[in-house]
């Protein structure tokens, strides 16, 4: 076929190909070389047996997944931290207040109508806030809260760190130009893919077997069945 400027372009032959001999006739050559900076063997794997058992898989752990899945395609760093992150914040936001701790919400409620302080209408306006700024747990409560649900207390730490990290690079200060957020997004992307295939294996048990190679944590030595400090690799 030709192009726009004329030149014969040749399909890529394999055998023999056969061309006019004429002084105008040139062979042009391109050679690509790419490199692999990581092996896909440990996500090769365990890929049938996670095929073989995903048409089972709950919706509960089909969204979540689609959450993990959302994170990873974003090609931004900074785009993977905040989708990232607020995959675990919408997962902790299922997280409620336990029966005991409705009540003492209910009492303080009560106990700002009955005081003497202030005004009949401003001791209902407190009891009113009371009951409608606390009727759910806050961002950091229900992830806490879900943490202690799938055995992973010991992530409290490091998500409170990474948390950090990631509300001064989204509340305190804009993306800053030239500045490489990769590092971050690495952390912040281990530390909630653990999370998430944690919440995946509780509906489809398994799921989470790879997770501590796929998105390892630094520094994190989470307790095993028997009590012990069992790091991640």
């Amino acid at each position: 076929m030709k192009n726009q400027h004329g030149i014969a372009l040749r399909d890529n032959v394999h055998g023999l190909d056969v061309f006019v001999d004429d002084p105008n006739t040139k062979i042009v050559t391109i050679e690509g070389r790419g490199s692999v900076l990581a092996s896909a063997n440990d996500f090769l794997a365990g890929l049938a047996e996670l095929h073989a058992t995903a048409v089972t898989m709950p919706q509960r752990a089909a969204d979540v997944v689609l959450l993990l899945n959302f994170a990873l395609m974003r090609p931004e760093p900074v785009a993977q931290i905040i989708f990232a992150v607020s995959a675990v914040e919408m997962l902790g936001q299922g997280e409620t207040w336990s029966e005991d701790q409705k009540r003492v919400v209910r009492d303080l409620a009560n106990a700002a109508v009955q005081s003497s302080i202030g005004t009949e209408e401003e001791r209902r306006e407190v009891s009113d806030a009371v009951l409608k700024s606390l009727h759910r747990l806050s961002l950091r409560q229900g992830v806490f809260r879900l943490l202690d649900r799938l055995g992973l207390a010991h992530l409290k730490k490091p998500w409170d760190a990474l948390y950090d990290e990631r509300s001064t690079l989204v509340h305190g200060l804009a993306p800053k130009p030239g500045m490489d957020y990769s590092d971050l997004a690495r952390r912040t992307v281990n530390l909630c893919g653990q999370i998430l295939l944690k919440a995946v294996a509780a509906e489809l048990p398994g799921a989470d077997k790879h997770a501590s190679k796929m998105y390892p944590i630094e520094g994190s030595t989470p307790m095993d069945g028997n009590g012990r400090s069992s790091p991640v690799l």
